[in-house]
């Protein structure tokens, strides 16, 4: 499932180098692609993950904790 999570990040950032320690804003990440990010859990990973955690939980790494 990291694994997963990391690629939708990676790929909606367009930075292929992400690791799951980067943080979303560091990286280049804002709001809109935030809302894609979450579109693409629901479609394809089958996970709703509210926006405030999206927000809240800005690494891969923590957000993974986090829902696990």
């Amino acid at each position: 499932m990291k694994d997963k999570i990391k690629k939708i990040y990676s790929e909606e950032l367009n930075y292929p180098e992400l690791t799951e320690q980067d943080d979303f804003y560091y990286v280049g990440g804002h709001s809109l692609i935030m809302t894609k990010i979450r579109k693409r859990f629901i479609s394809e990973l089958n996970l709703d993950v509210p926006m405030d955690s999206l927000f809240r939980y800005l690494t891969v790494e923590s957000l993974y904790n986090h829902i696990k």
